[in-house]
């Protein structure tokens, strides 16, 4: 039966890029990085997990093996989760597809890409090099420096607790600084110019990944691949040689990264450095669950009964966000992770219980906030939304002319969605109105209503 359940994931998940493959125009050339290729990618990654938890029921992470909405009925909680992330998933491409997404695209604001010189692009490079490491240096001084931060990398919440915003700003200014730098080989290609730019995208992803974060410089690389893709030169396949030499040093790093975060980490490691190859090698069948949101889906799908539903009393919690905790010590939680995790140990919670109540971990679950809310349409109505936000982001980037600040748009919204969720809202729109205001600090001055597009190398189908 569990078996049975991850194959009719898989099928339901290739289903819209069969059928669009069947169905393109002759002549016209597939687009490696469109809408629908990258959302079911990123989806995808919940299949290995289904199959080893098909195979083995020991493969279950313990979150979900632990919780009693779960782990009494396996089959029930797997069906579930197929059949409404099945439905969402299918919802999710028929938003991409929907005149929504073009109506919601079309009033932006765009900047000119005659702006997007090399003078102003190198220029950019340097000024979000500077304010990254500014940030970055600023945010190692708040807590007590980088090796302070890896001798207790296992405890990395607590130490880096108050400076969300400047890690914030540190991470999305070294990213723009990767966009910029792969962009910046449409001007000049040569050899020593693409060593720089892998330098410096070496650069870039020690730093995002030097909290112990991995998902921070995995996004970096990609969005980068795509200002290549977009800017300089289409990719006619996404495997090839050298995106597999890629592929196979980003799965080290995966691998790797987690081996430091326990707090045996320095003693085991200090000594004995071949240990680290040994250990990465051993937690490849612990990769699968974290980076799949089944469990997460099961709990809430089991545990979100209609009599359970909160009907939109979470999104109200939100109003009490710039409320100071010492003024209003049962402030609730801005984060409906916390909740999550509650409801995952097989407690009975609801919104709007004072945070001080909760557990202190959050488990992310995204746009499934709103099954937790409205139940299976909700979620359907949220992630159909969510689809219209990433076909809108891409017809953006073609309508301006696929400069960076577009480009980089459309891979966070194709890599994350719109997570309908609070802290998902929230991050949203800070992430979006910070990176519009870097690049029209950077490239402004013409706005989009008097731009045209810029010539595209290729035409590619949108799908």
């Amino acid at each position: 039966m569990l078996l049975v359940l991850a194959i009719s994931f898989l099928l339901i998940h290739l289903l819209p890029v069969l059928g669009f493959a069947l169905l393109r125009p002759a002549g016209m050339r597939r687009d490696v990085f469109a809408p629908l290729y990258v959302v079911t990618a990123f989806q995808l990654l919940n299949v290995p997990y289904l199959f080893l938890v098909a195979a083995d029921r020991s493969n279950l992470a313990p979150d979900a093996g632990l919780s009693p909405w779960v782990a009494g009925d396996l089959e029930a909680s797997m069906a579930g989760y197929v059949a409404v992330a099945g439905a969402g998933f299918l919802a999710m491409v028929a938003g991409m597809f929907s005149p929504l997404a073009p109506a919601l695209a079309r009033p932006l604001p765009r900047l000119d890409p005659a702006r997007f010189t090399a003078a102003r692009v190198y220029r950019a490079i340097l000024l979000t090099a500077l304010g990254g490491a500014a940030a970055y240096a600023y945010f190692l001084a708040k807590i007590g420096g980088l090796s302070r931060l890896w001798i207790v990398l296992y405890n990395r919440t607590l130490v880096t607790m108050g400076t969300g915003y400047i890690s914030f700003t540190y991470s999305l200014l070294f990213t723009f600084l990767g966009v910029l730098l792969a962009y910046s080989l449409r001007f000049r290609a040569s050899a020593p110019r693409r060593a720089a730019v892998i330098a410096g995208m070496v650069v870039v992803a020690a730093v995002l990944a030097s909290t112990g974060g991995r998902s921070g410089a995995l996004s970096a690389v990609i969005l980068a691949l795509m200002a290549v893709h977009y800017g300089v030169r289409p990719f006619r396949r996404l495997i090839t040689a050298r995106t597999a030499l890629l592929g196979a040093v980003l799965l080290a790093f995966v691998l790797v990264m987690p081996l430091f975060r326990s707090a045996r980490a320095p003693e085991r490691y200090g000594g004995h450095p071949e240990l680290v190859v040994a250990d990465a090698v051993g937690s490849l069948g612990r990769l699968a669950p974290q980076f799949s949101s089944a469990d997460r889906g099961m709990i809430i799908v089991r545990y979100f009964q209609p009599h359970r539903l909160w009907w939109g009393a979470s999104y109200l919690d939100l109003l009490l966000a710039p409320v100071p905790r010492t003024l209003f010590p049962d402030k609730p939680p801005v984060d409906e992770g916390v909740y999550l995790t509650a409801i995952g140990m097989g407690q009975e919670v609801r919104p709007s219980m004072p945070a001080r109540m909760l557990p202190v971990t959050s488990q992310p679950m995204g746009t499934w906030a709103t099954y937790m809310n409205f139940g299976v349409i909700g979620f359907l109505a949220a992630m159909f939304l969510s689809g219209a936000v990433v076909g809108a982001a891409y017809r953006y980037m073609q309508r301006s002319g696929y400069n960076p600040f577009a480009v980089y748009l459309y891979g966070f919204a194709a890599m994350n969605g719109l997570s309908v969720s609070n802290l998902g809202l929230v991050s949203f729109v800070i992430t979006v109105g910070f990176a519009a205001a870097v690049f029209w600090l950077l490239f402004g001055r013409t706005l989009g209503a008097f731009a045209r597009p810029a010539a595209r190398p290729l035409a590619m189908a949108a799908g």
